[in-house]
């Protein structure tokens, strides 16, 4: 018998014995039936076990997205693989590395079951670097990858990651931490409020360099900070992580002296009275400021006299002329003079104080006519004009001030001069006894 001819024949009749009983069958049929059975229960690679939940994939074409059934574990070829297990794949392109998240198998599944292929989903290792997860086919698992050799590779990829950041200074000269410098000081790092925010490249010359800025001018307390930072994104942490960072606090104090203000408005002064001047020192950012030592102001003004006593320093930043006069011919009208100060050896070193000055107090007393003696004729009255005067020479106003004149045996006269600091005094007629035709003095006094 042609067996091969008889299989082809779709009439041929066949009989196989179950359970010691004959059954006939179409043998195209039956081989087809036998076919699956074998497929369904003995040509399955893996078992999926652990069932956890079924999903939909979004990221899959729709009429794939549903449904997928996720494990917990697989078998295969006696090998079992679990979630948490570390795994590296091959025949991905590049080599990964990472952990177990789940196995999903397409299908409404609800129970352990055996299958030709599946996925497996991989949390990426090192995390800190991938910090995201793939699903590969199961088949793509290399299943002669140890545990100890995935770990090798993956703390060389951790390797990769920067660990600490190193800061140099130009010129060899670094800020330490907590220190202090004046005003404008030229910060220049190699390497509470947001002043100035800078992003450095990376340069294979010089590695990232930041060029120095010098607003560092307001007064405070500061802190520079270097962050690593992933360039795409701009983020300083990476795989839940944070890169390396730098921190340097430092403060910010007043510069040296370099210019000052007077801190006084146009004064009202009289002739001879002292009286002080304030400065407020400032540095070249106008922040008040000590003042430097063995300073030695000079004061000047046209056509006046001036002088002081002696200068100190009562606070930070005050430095005061103390015991200030000013002496001159004051004019009638009221006019400011202006007061020259200077500080030598400061780069802004000379203010001008605008002064009003008055005649000073009654310092002396100018009687006209000058002649001494004066003569006269006996019987007349003698006029004399009085002018009160400050040190200066300035006729001088006081309330209640007046000139009196005393001829010797005479009474007194009396003139006011509270209000123009000036007056007329006429005496009574003078009557002395003459002998021989001679000249007789008489005394007066003021």
């Amino acid at each position: 018998m042609d067996l091969e001819l008889k299989l082809k024949n779709k009439d041929t009749i066949f009989t196989r014995i179950v359970n010691g009983q004959k059954q006939r069958g179409n043998l195209q049929k039956e081989f087809t039936k036998w076919l699956e059975n074998c497929h369904k229960n003995l040509d399955k690679q893996i078992q999926f076990k652990g069932y956890i939940e079924t999903i939909t994939r979004l990221e899959l074409p729709k009429k794939m997205q549903e449904f997928w059934a996720t494990f917990s574990s697989i078998v295969w070829d006696k090998k079992t693989y679990k979630t948490g297990d570390l795994v590296k794949s091959h025949k991905t392109g590049i080599n990964l590395y990472g952990v177990v998240v789940r196995f999903l198998l397409y299908g409404n599944h609800k129970e352990d079951v055996f299958a030709t292929a599946g996925f497996v989903e991989l949390a990426l290792e090192p995390k800190a670097l991938y910090d995201k997860v793939r699903i590969i086919p199961i088949s793509k698992i290399d299943q002669t990858a140890t545990k100890e050799a995935i770990e090798k590779n993956i703390n060389k990829d951790l390797a990769k990651l920067p660990e600490k950041l190193r800061v140099d200074w130009p010129d060899r000269n670094p800020w330490p931490q907590n220190g202090v410098r004046p005003a404008g000081t030229v910060l220049d790092p190699k390497g509470d409020q947001e002043i100035a925010s800078y992003t450095a490249s990376y340069r294979q010359k010089w590695a990232y360099w930041f060029k120095s800025f010098e607003n560092l001018t307001a007064l405070g307390k500061y802190s520079l900070c270097l962050n690593t930072a992933i360039n795409e994104s701009n983020v300083t942490d990476f795989g839940g992580s944070e890169l390396p960072s730098y921190e340097l606090n430092f403060t910010i104090k007043e510069g040296s002296a370099e210019s000052f203000v007077i801190n006084v408005a146009s004064p009202a002064l009289t002739v001879g009275v002292p009286f002080d001047i304030p400065l407020q020192i400032k540095d070249a950012y106008g922040h008040p400021t000590s003042p430097p030592p063995n300073l030695k102001p000079v004061l000047e003004c046209s056509g006046l006299e001036v002088s002081y006593e002696k200068v100190d320093s009562s606070g930070p930043s005050t430095f005061t002329i103390r015991s200030v006069k000013a002496r001159g011919r004051v004019p009638k009208e009221s006019k400011p003079f202006d007061l020259t100060v200077t500080l030598p050896g400061m780069k802004t070193e000379t203010q001008i104080l605008k002064i009003f000055l008055y005649p000073g107090m009654p310092h002396s007393l100018h009687v006209m006519p000058e002649d001494n003696p004066i003569i006269t004729e006996n019987g007349s009255r003698v006029e004399f004009t009085v002018e009160i005067h400050d040190e200066a020479g300035n006729i001088t106003t006081q309330p209640r001030q007046a000139v009196r004149c005393q001829v010797h045996g005479f009474a007194p006269e009396v003139t006011d001069c509270s209000s123009t600091g000036t007056g007329q005094i006429v005496t009574r007629p003078i009557n002395l006894k003459i002998t021989k035709g001679e000249a007789t003095k008489a005394q007066s006094s003021f």
